[in-house]
């Protein structure tokens, strides 16, 4: 979580249609997949500086469950720091209003900001949350997706985390913690230490107009993976997007809805591949 694209887009229209509850420890939403359908595999989201509560979180992993038959979880990893929803507004605020009024409000908005933010640098450091992820998705490994293939999916401040899963960890049972990875526009990633590391199937979803994940790494990220023969992997950009589209798009902008929902469908697509190869 270290920029202002972090921080940035838009809250969206849509009544999440999952359920809460309490599961390994944490609180967790969860999405069914369409009634009497197969259930194909378990997807675990983990989600971007907005956390678990945002309706545009929950939103995507209801359809994500829709559109893959999937049962898709969406924890709540950030200790209860993730940032509040009303930052969106309060950014915009900062960065865009240049009227008077504006400039003597900025202070204030500026001020909010900071209080959002400072909660997550300590109680969703990645040293503090990466251990809770590893834990959870153990336990669904060893639970719920015991005769399952699991997913993990990593949206901006999650996507260190699942590029991490899907590195050499495996469940007590000898299995990887997971059998495919997506991550969509990934936030403070180690270029090229933590993308050499990959041993399991990856997606990339990543905008060329991202501040964070920058060209030099989006080229460095594909020439590291094309050489990985035994790793399944593919990088798909998209033009002119910025971080954080594949959650927070503009639901006015044509172009921005367009994007994110084939970011969506890049990782439905993926899950379902990379799943039916272990039938």
């Amino acid at each position: 979580m270290a920029c202002s694209q972090c921080f940035q887009g838009s809250l969206h229209d849509g009544i999440p249609q999952g359920n809460e509850i309490q599961l390994h420890g944490l609180s967790t939403y969860v999405a069914e997949p369409p009634e009497n359908s197969t259930i194909k595999g378990v997807i675990v989201i983990v989600s971007d500086a907005f956390g678990w509560t945002l309706p545009n979180n929950r939103v995507l992993a209801d359809t994500i469950a829709a559109e893959g038959s999937f049962r898709v979880y969406l924890p709540e990893f950030m200790n209860g720091s993730a940032a509040p929803a009303r930052m969106l507004n309060d950014f915009e605020n900062v960065l865009s209003d240049r009227s008077l009024t504006g400039w003597l409000w900025k202070p204030y908005y500026v001020i909010r900001v900071l209080i959002g933010i400072c909660p997550s640098r300590i109680w969703a450091s990645f040293p503090t949350s990466m251990p809770q992820v590893t834990s959870f998705v153990t336990a669904m490994r060893e639970n719920e997706a015991a005769n399952l293939p699991i997913g993990a999916a990593g949206y901006c401040w999650g996507g260190k985390h699942v590029l991490n899963l899907a590195s050499s960890d495996v469940a007590k049972d000898g299995r990887p913690l997971i059998d495919a990875a997506y991550v969509a526009h990934p936030s403070n990633i180690a270029v090229p230490d933590e993308i050499n590391s990959i041993q399991r199937p990856v997606s990339v979803a990543i905008g060329d107009n991202d501040m964070v994940f920058k060209p030099k790494d989006i080229d460095q990220t594909k020439a590291i993976l094309i050489q990985k023969d035994d790793v399944p992997s593919e990088v798909i950009i998209y033009p002119g997007a910025r971080h954080g589209f594949a959650v927070r798009c503009n639901q006015d902008n044509e172009k921005e809805v367009r994007q994110g929902e084939e970011a969506r469908h890049q990782a439905v697509n993926w899950f379902r591949v990379q799943f039916g190869k272990l039938q």
